[in-house]
């Protein structure tokens, strides 16, 4: 016949819940005492015991701020960047279409053209000056060349803003 154990089963009843010793708080959560030293931060009692209940709502406190710290950005954050990229758009494309927007397409398309009218008025600035500047002074003619430039940019400046096809 087995002799009776002196320890207390598992589920040995508690006497006093608000004033408990370490020993006996840890076998209530099922740990080893040097766990349960472990834990910093445990509300006590004057006399250096622990009343249960403290001890399980800090307990439950402690690893819901655990798991809070754990929890990744919402994925509603990435739902709200996403709806303001989408309102940002709207309002561009309304304010293109209300005129005071004009499209990127649109302008690189407009100063095409410009820089083409430039580029055809810069190589056609020879023949039209070479009459003009036979026997002149070489400050005269560096004036004429600069009136022609200013004169050709003056030209698809005023074509451009006037909207006018250059």
């Amino acid at each position: 016949m087995r002799k009776p154990s002196k320890r207390k089963p598992a589920g040995f009843p508690i006497t006093d819940a608000a004033h408990m010793t370490a020993s006996v708080v840890a076998k209530v959560f099922g740990i080893r005492r040097q766990s349960f030293a472990a834990w910093k931060g445990l509300p006590r009692n004057p006399d250096g015991t622990f009343d249960l209940a403290a001890v399980v709502q800090w307990r439950v406190e402690s690893l819901t701020e655990q798991l809070r710290a754990r929890v990744p950005e919402p994925p509603s954050t990435a739902l709200e960047r996403y709806r303001e990229a989408r309102a940002r758009r709207a309002e561009l494309e309304v304010g293109q279409m209300q005129d005071s927007l004009v499209s990127k397409s649109d302008v690189e398309a407009r100063w095409g053209r410009v820089l083409s009218h430039l580029v055809q008025s810069f190589d056609g600035m020879g023949k039209v000056l070479a009459p003009r500047l036979a026997m002149r002074h070489e400050t005269e003619i560096a004036q004429t060349v600069r009136d022609e430039v200013h004169h050709i940019i003056a030209t698809a400046r005023a074509a451009m803003l006037a909207d006018e096809e250059l």
